[in-house]
């Protein structure tokens, strides 16, 4: 959490739930039986033109740039569990 805190300003609300605000939407964790839980439907690719975007982006980067998306110990993790 303390990573979002300093990306997004962020409000709790005390056993209900807690806010996230992003730059174009808030993320909402709802609390549900003891875990906060955010409902991620509106953020689903449904256009076609879009997906083909998504993945046409993905597929052009480099490796160093896939693995710039991860923390350096989960690359180091993958590479051990490939290697043996």
């Amino acid at each position: 959490m303390l990573d979002v805190e300093d990306l997004f300003p962020v409000t709790y609300i005390q056993g209900d739930s807690i806010v996230v605000h992003m730059d174009h939407t808030n993320l909402v964790f709802k609390h549900r039986d003891k875990m906060y839980v955010a409902d991620f439907s509106e953020w689903l690719v449904e256009d076609c033109v879009k997906i083909q975007e998504l993945c046409t982006n993905l597929s052009l980067l480099t490796v160093s740039e896939r693995e710039s998306l991860y923390m350096h110990k989960q690359v180091r993790k993958e590479l051990e569990a490939v290697s043996s």
